[in-house]
């Protein structure tokens, strides 16, 4: 019998990447459930970024602080009832080494928002190429997190998308 495996963050917690009640939930049957809720590509990107600029906070209610709400969201939770936190797609992000607009100008040095960077990005841009948009704007303010997603919404030219939410 075929043993199924999946892909367990380096750097993340389960507790980290749901709410307490979904992690709850999980943690009576078996903790990583939450992971299988997930993109694995997601995961990974997850990795790679918090390993090119530092430690990563997606959600931090299991230590006493108020962020519950940046990975997988359950369908009676904020945000589109069919956008990417409810489907493991997505993840809300801040990093010790860089505010969410240094990255965003890093992708933009890199060329992450240019047509075929998907097919031609270098060795310091693979931490982006799965993510297939990125929240830039809010009403026309920057957003103060870094917000990626990984799902069957793709520009058809290669590039990742900037979105204003």
């Amino acid at each position: 019998m075929a043993v199924p495996t999946f892909y367990t963050p380096k750097y993340l917690k389960a507790h980290e990447l749901c709410d307490r009640e979904f992690y709850n939930a999980a943690k009576k049957v078996n903790e990583e459930y939450v992971f299988w809720q997930f993109n694995p590509l997601v995961l990974m990107t997850a990795d790679l970024l918090r390993e090119r600029y530092g430690s990563i906070t997606v959600n931090n209610w299991f230590t006493g602080g108020s962020l519950s709400q940046r990975g997988l969201r359950s369908n009676d939770s904020t945000g589109a009832f069919f956008g990417p936190h409810k489907r493991g797609a997505a993840l809300d992000c801040n990093f010790k080494n860089a505010t969410p607009e240094e990255i965003r100008k890093d992708m933009e040095r890199l060329g992450c928002y240019k047509p075929g960077f998907k097919s031609n990005f270098t060795d310091v841009g693979a931490c982006f190429q799965h993510i297939g948009r990125v929240e830039n704007t809010e009403k026309g303010k920057q957003i103060t997190w870094f917000h990626f997603d990984i799902w069957n919404s793709q520009a058809t030219d290669g590039s990742i998308i900037k979105l204003d939410i």
